[in-house]
């Protein structure tokens, strides 16, 4: 029996990838965004709508959808982060209305959802509107991000060109990945 020379085993997931997935859960929407940590790509993007249907059932389709989603990109990555903004109260007219419609409490929900469905992915963290947006304003921030990703990277991720929850998704991964590279 002729001995053949082995080849090398391809490189693992784990030796390539190190993934950020970012989500911006909201009333009307739920933006995801999946990054390449390594190089800083955006790989995916989506928002996660299902308005037809109540509040429980809504919650319940985004999170088992934002679990396929992320389970299906990358689960033997060990180094695995998601990101979700919690919500925050603000002394506003527009913060007063959503207090009362409820909408706080329902996001709050939501995000502890995510919590429990996806801490088994991979390590999950909450971060504040304040921490990563700051003052800027929408409009401020989907301009750095249109500056940062050319709209080719954006089409292809899937973004939307409607700058919605999935750009706040987007915003967040960059923040966070800027955040990353400055620690070293």
């Amino acid at each position: 029996m002729k001995k053949t020379a082995k080849k090398p085993l391809p490189r693992s997931n784990a030796d390539v990838l190190r993934l950020l997935v970012t989500i911006d859960p909201g009333a009307s929407g739920t933006g995801v965004a999946v990054f390449n940590r390594h190089d800083g790509m955006l790989k995916a993007c989506r928002v996660f709508d299902s308005k037809k249907i109540s509040w429980r059932d809504r919650c319940n389709e985004i999170v088992e959808s934002v679990d396929f989603y992320v389970r299906t990109r990358g689960l033997t990555v060990p180094d695995f982060r998601i990101l979700c903004e919690y919500p925050a109260f603000f002394p506003t007219a527009a913060g007063m209305t959503s207090a009362r419609s409820g909408a706080l409490v329902k996001l709050a929900y939501l995000c502890g959802r995510f919590d429990e469905s996806l801490q088994s992915v991979g390590k999950f963290e909450l971060v504040a509107v304040a921490e990563w947006k700051g003052q800027a304003s929408k409009d401020i921030i989907n301009s750095r991000i249109a500056k940062q990703i050319p709209e080719s990277v954006r089409s292809q991720a899937g973004m939307s060109s409607s700058q919605s929850h999935d750009w706040d998704a987007v915003g967040i991964g960059l923040w966070w990945l800027k955040q990353e590279k400055s620690r070293g």
